[in-house]
């Protein structure tokens, strides 16, 4: 299972996820990966309709599904293997790279934004060229194919990593220590 969650806007890249299953899809690489996207609507009121009418045209609906967003992300998290976050813009933090870290998942990111400095690229995770579907295609097929344990361990450094730099207090410390710097 891969999900992409998030808010269900164009620059988030769901459209190239959706690209990315079809191009495996293409290849007869998809037997063993079902893609989930997880969203609610932005302003545009018919993306995710855009979304659905692409999933159809492509003849993915048994390997790609829009959900409504859930209250409980982490249990959404628990249930996949691998998160991605397709990005074609750069975020300026990328809450979903540190969230899927969190809760120990390997993450597939693009390489620009606040994802190329919370990701250990190999090792928590991996960035890819932005807005490249064959570059995510193939990450994916390949992440698909890789050992269990070798995942569970990318996932264990994954929460390690958010622990030792994104919480809450790692954060707030740093901020301070900045501001010392500054006054000092």
């Amino acid at each position: 299972l891969v999900l992409l969650p998030g808010r269900l806007t164009g620059w988030k890249g769901q459209n190239l996820f959706i690209e990315a299953a079809k191009d495996l899809k293409k290849e007869n690489k998809l037997s063993n990966i079902f893609f989930i996207i997880l969203g609610g609507e932005d302003t545009k009121k018919n993306y995710k309709q855009q979304l659905t009418d692409l999933i159809y045209s492509y003849k993915l609906v048994d390997k790609v599904r829009t959900m409504e967003p859930l209250s409980d992300m982490p249990l959404a998290y628990s249930f996949c293997n691998l998160i991605v976050s397709a990005s074609i813009e750069p975020e300026a933090f990328g809450r979903v790279s540190v969230e899927a870290q969190a809760m120990e998942k390997p993450i597939l990111a693009s390489a620009i934004g606040g994802s190329k400095e919370t990701i250990i690229d190999q090792e928590t995770g991996w960035v890819i060229e932005p807005n490249n579907i064959q570059a995510l295609a193939n990450k994916i097929f390949d992440i698909s194919k890789m050992n269990s344990e070798k995942l569970s361990a990318m996932g264990k450094l994954g929460r390690k990593n958010v622990l030792q730099h994104y919480t809450q207090d790692q954060m707030c410390l740093k901020t301070l220590e900045i501001y010392q710097s500054l006054v000092y």
